[in-house]
């Protein structure tokens, strides 16, 4: 939410609130499509329909797993075997991280903002320290009072940033494009960036009570059209509140002052220790990997030491890649064009014309190859974007480092060589 208002001066008033709502249409009918295949391999696994033609061995494999458990790999696994889990997995591991590094971009642009006296590297390394310690945690209701005070801690956020666009816009007016096409493939990344939740979609569904799930479509659906709607609201307001002058996360267009630190602040904590419970599905998936590993070579001891040291791997890693790439959009477009892409419309198509292949009328089908198309689209345009956008980045960096070096004055003559 906090880089949609850059994103509206990126593409356009009109284009990103049509491009939003047409994502958020395609996701929720992605996410509602891996629901429908979870129950298509419930079905085909029960007992007696085990050997149904269409029942491929993968399939039965999954036969064991309990209802609830089944995830977004198994039903990747369940359509195309074992490469299907892999890039499934893959996909999440790198989503993921990619979601911490823009967190940890957010914290430390907004640390700089508030404590001017603090440089990028300190506010850097001041969040990796206490971070490895948090991604320790292996229970997440530990952090469950930290959690619901990030809640609180958005909600008053939120509300505050919505004060100042509309202060702002009071003091000097709305500004703002309402089109521009170079935009849309930035916007498009962006958009399903904000949506994706294929991976935890399955977790919702299994999360209510059994006499209820045959409403969860209707009520999943109705959320998504709330969040699209908060989504344009919030986006829209920051955009013609500061036209182009938006900066990639808006709490940077906020002025100095008590209220905007206390914005900030707020919103740093927040990410802060969401950080680890964006991070928890790849430490588990790790923990797993390990623990097999460890029973295979009797090393069973090892496993902790092992988890712990990978753990603190992670929040590293996530530090590396802010270093190498600090711009908060590029990120953002990069993994929304890749990772997310893949994951919220590409795979969920893909799974689903293979496990219902025998039963696909002309229009699922339709359907089903138009979310792949748009994937495969989307994800070569956002993804030269986003590219594009980091080398020049890099350029830039490179352009305002030799800036500094020319207007560096020349020693004079015969000034102190050794203050020179």
């Amino acid at each position: 939410m906090l880089g949609l208002p850059y994103t509206y001066s990126m593409a356009g008033f009109l284009e990103t609130s049509i491009i939003l709502v047409l994502a958020g249409c395609a996701c929720t009918k992605a996410m509602l499509m891996l629901v429908q295949c979870k129950y298509r391999i419930v079905d085909l696994c029960k007992a007696d329909q085990k050997d149904r033609p269409d029942a491929t061995e993968t399939v039965r494999e999954l036969a064991t797993t309990q209802e609830h458990l089944l995830d977004y790999g198994d039903l990747a696994y369940g359509a195309f075997g074992k490469p299907g889990w892999w890039v499934v997995q893959v996909s999440i591991v790198l989503s993921q991280v990619g979601f911490c590094c823009a967190y940890l971009i957010f914290i430390k642009e907004n640390l700089i903002s508030i404590i001017p006296s603090m440089t990028a590297t300190k506010a850097l390394v001041g969040c990796l320290i206490p971070l490895m310690a948090l991604v320790n945690i292996r229970d997440l209701s530990e952090l469950g009072v930290f959690s619901l005070m990030a809640d609180f801690a958005n909600i008053l956020a939120y509300c505050e940033v919505f004060f100042f666009d509309f202060s702002n816009i009071e003091a000097h007016g709305a500004t703002g494009k309402a089109s521009n096409l170079v935009g849309v493939p930035f916007a498009l990344g962006i958009a399903i960036y904000c949506y994706e939740g294929a991976g935890m979609v399955l977790s919702l569904e299994a999360s209510m009570p059994p006499e209820h799930r045959k409403s969860f479509p209707k009520i999943f659906a109705s959320a998504l059209f709330v969040i699209t709607g908060l989504y344009i609201f919030f986006g829209a307001s920051g955009y013609i509140s500061f036209g182009d002058e938006t900066e990639e996360i808006i709490t940077l267009n906020l002025p100095q002052g008590l209220f905007p630190h206390v914005v900030k602040a707020c919103l740093c904590f927040s990410l802060f220790f969401t950080f680890p419970v964006m991070m928890f599905p790849v430490s588990t998936m790790l923990d797993k990997q390990i623990a097999v590993a460890a029973s295979r070579s009797k090393l069973e001891k090892l496993s902790l030491i092992a988890g712990t040291v990978l753990r603190c791997g992670e929040v590293a890693l996530a530090g590396v890649i802010v270093t190498m790439i600090p711009d908060f959009a590029s990120i953002m477009g990069l993994i929304g064009s890749t990772c997310c892409m893949l994951l919220a419309l590409i795979m969920p198509g893909l799974i689903h014309s293979q496990l219902f292949k025998s039963e696909l009328s002309a229009s699922a089908k339709l359907l089903n190859h138009a979310l792949v198309l748009i994937g495969l689209v989307g994800c070569l345009l956002g993804t030269n974007d986003a590219l594009n956008r980091i080398r020049a980045s890099g350029d830039e960096d490179v352009v305002q480092s030799a800036g500094a070096l020319i207007e560096t004055p020349p020693c004079a003559i015969g000034s102190d060589s050794h203050a020179c």
